[in-house]
């Protein structure tokens, strides 16, 4: 449920950052990085991006540079080059690249990734241990002063990335805004990605995904740090949904919870309405759409209610391989569709609710935002409120709407998402 332009830049960070090395005996291995965006081609991948500060594009790797071997191992996909760097962590690399037409030999040295820091609040470099006993890398955003600070969990959507960076995705602009303004904010990194062990985070299933975040939030639950009483759960996308499973299941009461640019049905139903959304951006007659979604109400059940794979469903549809191009295991979206996020929504107990939709989002419906909000209101009157913000896309940028997004137009980060966070954040704890 992430826009294409997204879900590329999330690919991008994902391979940006990519080695370890160790600090100490209780801390999590410290990556390096080398500095690379990929995408793949035939027999290799091709350099899309290789700033001239970062360190190969210091060795001399261009864009368009097609990787065809590390080390005399051929390169087949951009997890070749991560795994080969993650398991091996070797201090130079020699990359055998295609240069119009051309083969030249590069020899790139790692560096390791700088700590983030801030002059309006402190980066705080953590471990949280998953229940399969994988270590995941935390990372906070204190206030500068004495504690207990209200308290922002932020829970990712689709994707593999880091957040350990300095730009890139809309999630660090805002959670940056966030500690600035006086609210401690904790993230845990995916698993695979950035400094975490486990499962390459494009190979995982969503109880995967789910166990870091629950890890997390136990850790939360801890910290000296929390005002215990103002913990407050913000989900993007897919963690408008691991939201409310969280706060279903603890028995600690949560101060609020925050859905951004998300889904409110079950997700079978959300693919059907999101798929006719995405075809009538099409060039398809009505005929032709019409023919074209009666086909993917199938698709979409075989996979979603009745776990097919892609592969039995392929067999049968074979025209339709690119409904199966996803940024994690197949197995990830069937768990998802196993949720009814109105039930989970019911059972969040007192928490307040925000839900926050954009007019640019052509990924998602403001109908099902207005659609929990309402139903919540029902339950618990006043519980509850929808903020729309017209120019604002999926990814939580600037764009002038749905057609500009789904081109790649979206600019800078929204300007009026945090202040309206903020702004019902104080108006709940008056």
């Amino acid at each position: 449920m992430t826009s294409l332009s997204f879900l590329n830049l999330l690919t991008i960070l994902a391979v940006f950052l990519l080695l370890t090395e160790t600090l100490s005996a209780q801390e999590l291995p410290r990556r390096v990085q080398i500095g690379l965006a990929m995408q793949p081609v035939e027999n290799g991948v091709q350099i899309t991006f290789a700033p001239e500060h970062q360190p190969a594009g210091m060795a001399g790797m261009l864009e368009g540079d097609i990787i065809r071997s590390i080390d005399g191992e051929p390169v087949t996909s951009q997890l070749d080059v991560i795994e080969k760097l993650r398991n091996e962590r070797p201090p130079s690399l020699r990359f055998s690249v295609e240069r119009n037409g051309r083969e030249e030999v590069v020899t790139v040295h790692p560096q390791e990734v700088p700590l983030l820091d801030h002059p309006d609040f402190e980066f705080h470099y953590g471990v949280v241990e998953t229940d399969d006993g994988t270590l995941r890398r935390t990372i906070i955003r204190k206030p500068h002063g004495d504690g207990p600070f209200p308290t922002i969990v932020m829970l990712g959507g689709i994707g593999c990335y880091s957040l350990d960076s300095r730009e890139g995705v809309a999630y660090i602009d805002m959670l940056n805004e966030l500690a600035s303004t006086g609210y401690l904010t904790y993230w845990v990194e995916k698993s695979g990605m950035g400094d975490s062990q486990g499962t390459p985070c494009m190979e995982i299933n969503f109880d995967t995904e789910l166990s870091g975040y629950r890890a997390g939030l136990s850790q939360v639950r801890t910290m000296s740090d929390v005002d215990q009483n103002r913990v407050i759960l913000l989900g993007h996308s897919m963690g408008g949904l691991t939201g409310p499973i969280l706060a279903s299941e603890t028995d600690e009461p949560l101060h609020a919870i925050i859905a951004m640019s998300t889904f409110g049905v079950p997700w079978f139903e959300y693919l059907i309405a999101n798929s006719r959304r995405q075809v009538h951006f099409s060039d398809l007659s009505l005929s032709e759409i019409e023919n074209r979604m009666s086909e993917t109400v199938k698709v979409h059940y075989m996979y979603t209610i009745e776990k097919k794979s892609p592969e039995e469903i392929l067999k049968i549809f074979p025209d339709r391989a690119g409904s199966f191009n996803l940024p994690h295991h197949y197995s990830y979206f069937q768990q998802v569709a196993d949720y009814k996020p109105l039930d989970l929504w019911s059972r969040t107990g007192e928490a307040q609710a925000l839900l926050i939709a954009g007019g640019a989002d052509y990924v998602v419906s403001i109908d099902e935002h207005k659609y929990v909000v309402d139903n919540l209101n029902n339950l618990r009157p006043g519980s509850a409120k929808f903020i729309f913000i017209e120019d604002m896309d999926h990814g939580l940028r600037f764009a002038r709407d749905q057609q500009a997004a789904r081109a790649g137009e979206s600019g800078a980060f929204h300007s009026e998402l945090v202040p309206a966070i903020i702004n019902w954040l104080e108006s709940i704890d008056d």
